[in-house]
């Protein structure tokens, strides 16, 4: 904090944090910080929230943990997080994607703000490097798309994991977002 000539840290932690994106879970009007990570397996599993492990991770305003972690899956794997709605009600929607050679799946995860599964599906066929989880506009439908491959093969789909919708677009290099915000004031985020 600038003002107050003060640094803030997170709890100790070994995954590798590749993004965070700044949102409202807990409707209070203070941000939390959900967290993108990755299981590369450079730490023991002795280290706090080791490596070994991907997890979901939710910080509040104060970077303290909003709820305990949530182990999702073995190295090496990926952990993807956007805040979702549904019926008004904060969600966090988890793309769980792992990559190693043993018999592990892949997953959809929703989870409430207080970090209890709610819901939860296997997926297969897409391509890990370049697939990603993007939030939709409706939250009433609870909507959102999976980008399974850098052929933009792109799924609209439901708060089951149901798909509602396929979509094509130009081909992309990453599934990586470089922001996601409302450029044009038009209420709808590019």
């Amino acid at each position: 904090l600038i003002d107050k000539d003060s640094l803030m840290k997170s709890p100790e932690s070994a995954v590798v944090i590749y993004g965070c994106t700044i949102c409202n879970i807990n409707d209070d009007t203070l941000p939390e910080f959900a967290l993108n990570v990755g299981a590369t397996g450079n730490f023991n599993e002795n280290s706090p929230f080791s490596d070994q492990y991907s997890w979901l991770m939710l910080l509040d305003k104060n970077l303290n943990f909003s709820f305990p972690p949530v182990k999702l899956s073995k190295r090496p794997s990926r952990v993807v997080v956007s805040p979702y709605r549904l019926n008004k009600q904060p969600y966090l929607l988890v793309f769980q994607d792992y990559f190693g050679n043993e018999r592990i799946n892949s997953c959809f995860f929703l989870f409430d703000s207080n970090g209890r599964k709610i819901n939860e599906k296997i997926i297969d066929d897409f391509e890990n490097e370049y697939s990603n989880i993007f939030p939709g506009n409706d939250s009433i439908e609870g909507s959102f798309y999976f980008l399974r491959n850098r052929n933009t093969d792109i799924e609209k789909l439901d708060s089951h994991f149901q798909i509602k919708k396929d979509i094509s677009i130009p081909e992309v290099q990453t599934g990586i977002p470089l922001a996601y915000f409302d450029a044009n004031n038009d209420g709808r985020s590019e």
